[in-house]
């Protein structure tokens, strides 16, 4: 798959490759991407527990007021 990716993004330099293919890649890198996101996001959470991030964001949302 790597190969094959790294294959593909070298055509896409020299412009070798249609506008589907192109936006095909775009969408395998996304997902790829997401895909990584979401198991940092993970271990984050199983690091720090949930109710950290609502305070942080119940905060974030009332930042006018003193804490």
């Amino acid at each position: 798959m790597e190969k094959q990716l790294s294959r593909q993004c070298q055509q896409y330099q020299k412009h070798e490759l249609s506008a589907n293919e192109i936006h095909r890649l775009k969408v395998l890198e996304y997902r790829r991407k997401i895909a990584h996101l979401e198991e940092v996001s993970k271990s984050i959470s199983k690091v720090i527990p949930n109710s950290v991030f609502v305070t942080y964001e119940y905060m974030m949302t009332r930042p006018n007021e003193s804490y």
